[in-house]
């Protein structure tokens, strides 16, 4: 029976309710199977040991400063970036001042050096 077509006996309200539910569970999966895939991506960028790419942390607001020290103990944390950090033997950080300033004044970009 298509969505709409109701027997007069509350079916109707019955196939909307299951096809919300549906639709729901459909984008929890999509979401799930997204995040999987993105471990997997991660995992692999740092499983060969001459990868060429870095993995790197781009500031470009003042908050973004602020909270760097607190991101980086994350980063270092987590065990694929950790290994990444092994194979790289660098870490790169990011301070894009020209977007500082553009948003918090030259005042802000004094703070940065």
């Amino acid at each position: 029976m298509p969505v709409g077509d109701g027997d007069g006996d509350g079916n109707e309200n019955a196939n909307v309710h299951v096809l919300k539910q549906t639709v729901i569970q459909l984008k929890q999966r999509i979401k799930q199977l997204s995040s999987d895939k993105l471990k997997q991506i991660q995992l692999l960028i740092v499983a060969e040991k001459e990868t060429i790419i870095d993995i790197v942390t781009l500031s470009e607001s003042v908050k973004d400063l602020e909270e760097l020290p607190n991101l980086m103990l994350e980063l270092i944390d987590d065990p694929i970036y950790r290994k990444h950090l092994f194979y790289r033997e660098k870490l790169i950080l990011i301070i894009a001042k020209s977007d500082t300033v553009r948003r918090n004044g030259r005042g802000a970009e004094s703070s940065q050096e």
